[in-house]
């Protein structure tokens, strides 16, 4: 059963999927899941935005650093 499912797939296979030229494998980025998920972050603000808008927003996401262990449990600016 299995086995007539892929053979149905492979016949439809060429007609669903362009395969890339050479040249157009040579110009392909590699890319982690990482950033398809924040790609399509920005795509929910910006449709247009693409991979360069990609590199802008990782520029200017800073993180802020926290200390590792804290004094006691309070939060300083709710307990003045």
């Amino acid at each position: 059963m299995s086995q007539d499912f892929f053979s149905l797939i492979r016949m439809f296979l060429s007609w669903l999927v362009k395969v890339p030229s050479d040249a157009e494998q040579l110009r392909a980025r590699q890319i982690s899941a990482q950033q398809i998920n924040h790609l399509e972050e920005l795509w929910k603000e910006n449709i247009e935005a693409d991979f360069r808008d990609l590199k802008n927003q990782d520029e200017s996401d800073t993180v802020s650093r926290v200390l590792l262990r804290y004094e006691d449990g309070y939060v300083s600016f709710l307990v003045e």
